[in-house]
């Protein structure tokens, strides 16, 4: 079956939607997951060197945070919000 230049063009533009869908699915479970993170780490009062371990923690030393992770850490635990996709918005849009 041979296909056009407009089917291909469709097919091409359909594929492009959906691998963007796929790529924002992949970072929101990944912001998710990290939010969750850090508030089991909170909730379980467990440091960052303690989950990077002794070995780790003393052959390297840790950096501060970036701004994303401080955001998280800030505004992980927000009192059960949903958030809308950004790290440190509400539902609302209020930060």
């Amino acid at each position: 079956m041979a296909y056009n230049t407009a089917e291909i063009s469709q097919l091409l533009q359909k594929q492009a939607a959906l691998d963007k869908a796929l790529s924002e699915a992949r970072e929101k479970e990944t912001r998710l997951a990290l939010i969750e993170i850090v508030q089991k780490m909170r909730e379980y009062d467990i440091s960052l060197n303690e989950l990077m371990g002794a070995s780790l923690a003393n052959n390297h030393r840790i950096s501060s945070p970036s701004i994303e992770t401080r955001t998280v850490v800030r505004h992980g635990a927000a009192g059960g919000a949903r958030r809308n996709g950004s790290l440190g918005r509400t539902a609302s849009g209020s930060s």
